[in-house]
């Protein structure tokens, strides 16, 4: 996984999602297979910075090994949370607001959130459109957060992520949820963008 910005914006747009495995042409998502995910994740961190190193820094070895290793450990859902928070505290004006967005958000069962998502080929843009003040930005930043994690039901017809716009990618194109490899399995496949 890379630690550039812009890499990583590349491999997200060519649908490369990070902590993956590539078999036959497909890419596999490894994060939630617990315990191999997290030792897969660590060896792919080491490998990913062991070629942004010198070789003067090589002997750092054990030093990049535990950060790989933390890295790994701080990437998984159970860790979101601490992570999220720690980063707000360390630089709120980066990620105060997606923290506030996941937070508002977290009242909604995850069960939910993915019979959403199952049902629901695209990723919805939350973010708030238009100008207007900051407190009704927010309000509907937050309401946004609600609506993305509700499946659209008969009881339901207007609150839900299918009210929400389509999020587009830098090319325009409409951003699709990944594939999974089996309806409700943790593990989702991708097949990596030819353009």
């Amino acid at each position: 996984m890379p630690n550039n910005v812009k890499a990583k914006r590349r491999r997200r747009e060519a649908n490369i999602p990070d902590y993956a495995i590539k078999v036959n042409g497909r890419w596999y998502d490894y994060r939630r297979l617990e315990p191999l995910g997290t030792l897969l994740g660590a060896a792919a961190d080491i490998a990913e910075a062991w070629k942004y190193l010198k070789k003067e820094d090589h002997e750092h070895f054990a030093t990049m090994l535990a950060l790989a290793f933390s890295q790994a450990v701080i990437s998984k859902t159970y860790m979101r949370g601490i992570n999220d928070f720690l980063n707000v505290l360390t630089q709120p004006e980066r990620y105060a607001t997606s923290w506030e967005h996941n937070l508002v958000g977290s009242v909604i069962p995850s069960a939910l959130n993915f019979a959403g998502q199952s049902t629901d080929p695209y990723i919805r843009d939350t973010r708030p459109m238009g100008e207007m003040e900051a407190g009704d930005r927010f309000a509907l930043a937050m309401r946004n957060a609600l609506m993305a994690r509700l499946p659209k039901t008969k009881m339901n017809p207007e609150f839900n992520r299918e009210s929400l716009p389509v999020a587009r990618d830098s090319w325009g194109e409409e951003r699709k949820n990944p594939e999974r490899l089996f309806p409700g399995a943790p593990t989702t496949v991708a097949t990596e963008a030819k353009d």
